[in-house]
């Protein structure tokens, strides 16, 4: 065998090697992405409200949410929360920091996730729609539990009267109902509350506050239901505010 004709062998063999290597690269190639593919096509449910979750770390955190756990222990209260970006928030109630402000109606939050929650109140955004009453929400955790309604799933049951709620922090507030506790206090006249939404409410009398407009006359209302009586006037039916309260309303 000459020279020339060996070294062609040793070519031959070499790119028959090249290409059987490739092949079984190639094939392993194909089980890698076959095995990413799996992975993102399995999702994890949780049992307590069908929430769906596609990846198991977030899924985990969700179930301490149920399970009650709060790991995380607030320096200057001691309250204790479920992780440290809800402490960073708490933190606020202490410090008073707001940095997040509405350009619309000068209201200030602590977290930017506030303020865009906030937000879907004056636009209108509302992007999650019910397939089974059509109705809509602005952010997916409303959406969740408004579809926990229709399931009929509520795993919080209130131990004094046997109501029972869909959420935790309903149950929480609930309580409250029982117990007379008012956590929130108003720094203007002292009066309480057992809701810091009911609070939020009271300060707009203090502040002059009205977040709330008529898309007819463009009218402003400090509460939803003084848009709620006004709208009659629009529609023909003013004679529904039967007592004087009601008429106030409107004005």
């Amino acid at each position: 065998m000459t020279a020339e004709t060996s070294r062609n062998s040793d070519l031959n063999h070499h790119q028959q090697t090249s290409d059987s290597s490739q092949t079984e690269v190639s094939g392993d190639d194909e089980d890698i992405k076959l095995s990413d593919s799996t992975k993102q096509q399995k999702s994890f449910s949780c049992d307590d409200c069908g929430r769906i979750f596609r990846h198991e770390k977030p899924f985990n955190r969700h179930k301490d949410v149920h399970a009650g756990q709060k790991p995380v222990t607030c320096k200057v209260c001691g309250q204790r929360l479920r992780n440290i970006r809800n402490l960073k928030s708490h933190m606020s109630l202490h410090t008073g920091q707001k940095p997040f402000a509405c350009d619309l109606c000068d209201q200030r939050f602590s977290n930017k996730a506030f303020l865009n929650s906030h937000m879907s109140f004056h636009t209108g955004y509302k992007p999650f729609a019910c397939e089974l009453c059509e109705k809509r929400f602005s952010h997916k955790t409303y959406f969740n539990t408004h579809m926990s309604f229709h399931r009929g799933h509520k795993p919080y049951p209130c131990e004094l009267c046997e109501q029972r709620f869909i959420q935790r922090a309903t149950l929480v507030r609930h309580m409250r109902v029982h117990t007379g506790e008012k956590p929130f206090s108003c720094e203007l006249c002292g009066k309480r509350f057992n809701q810091k939404t009911s609070l939020n409410r009271h300060m707009r009398l203090h502040t002059g506050q009205m977040p709330i407009a008529c898309d007819i006359c463009g009218q402003r209302f400090r509460y939803k239901m003084s848009l709620n009586a006004h709208m009659l006037v629009h529609t023909g039916q003013e004679h529904l505010l039967e007592s004087s309260a009601d008429k106030d309303l409107v004005k």
